[in-house]
């Protein structure tokens, strides 16, 4: 392409040409394809760059590297600075808007509270050995020692693999001590029955866990799971997902 056409390019954009000579442009366009790309092109930056509204500019941005189209060698030179500062702008909003594991984890932190104990002694005497235990335990719980409760807790599930208030206590002793791999196995394994008092807090901690361990996907299910189930927490399930959209 001349140069005249780049200066005339340059111009047109600008709003600098007469009407006659705006009439000639677009005349020029109708057989020269390369010219018309590049100038649809500078409008889409130039409208990029204009753009008020952030997010706005994101998707902008995203439809103008996505086209299906040849690529476009950008010749003008009116045209390069504006080229540079929109994908400066496209580098800076994915810095601040596209979900990152901290992100996931500041969620976490916001919601998890390491859940109340429950317990309370029996005068039976049948049972007085294993109250003892899980009197000790829960006392290492409100301390707090959690690897201690941790221990205690694990102790009485391998006794009695159907002691599911063990194996959730155990499952929040394990977020406690940060060990996250193995509480979602164990919460996992909680969901899986609901037919005991801890399911649906075990839904619950395990859709955190999930946002700890950078799985959207699996916490955004359980979350679902919360609100059409009408399961305990339904508000903060809302509230989490909103803030993940």
């Amino acid at each position: 392409m001349k140069r005249n056409n780049f200066d005339l390019t340059e111009r047109y954009l600008m709003g600098d040409l007469s009407a006659e000579e705006s009439t000639a442009f677009e005349k020029l366009m109708e057989t020269d394809t390369e010219l018309k790309a590049e100038l649809n092109l500078g409008k889409e930056i130039n409208e990029a760059i204009l753009e008020s509204d952030i997010m706005n500019l994101r998707h902008t941005m995203s439809e103008i590297m996505n086209k299906k189209q040849k690529p476009v060698f950008i010749k003008n030179p009116f045209l390069w600075p504006a080229t540079a500062a929109v994908f400066i702008l496209a580098m800076i909003i994915n810095t601040l808007f596209i979900s990152s594991p901290a992100d996931k984890n500041d969620i976490f932190k916001k919601y998890y509270k390491a859940y109340p104990s429950v317990y309370s002694s029996r005068s039976s005497q049948k049972q007085l050995r294993d109250q003892q235990c899980l009197r000790i335990a829960f006392e290492q719980y409100e301390k707090p020692d959690f690897e201690s409760a941790g221990l205690l807790f694990k102790e009485m599930w391998i006794k009695d693999s159907t002691n599911n208030m063990a194996k959730f206590y155990l499952s929040i002793a394990l977020i406690e001590q940060n060990k996250m791999n193995e509480a979602e196995k164990y919460l996992n394994e909680l969901t899986l029955n609901k037919q005991h008092l801890f399911y649906e807090q075990s839904v619950w901690y395990l859709a955190l866990v999930y946002l700890n361990n950078n799985k959207p996907d699996e916490a955004e299910r359980l979350l679902n799971k919360i609100i059409s189930e009408n399961l305990s927490n339904k508000t903060r399930a809302k509230q989490i997902l909103k803030s993940l959209n």
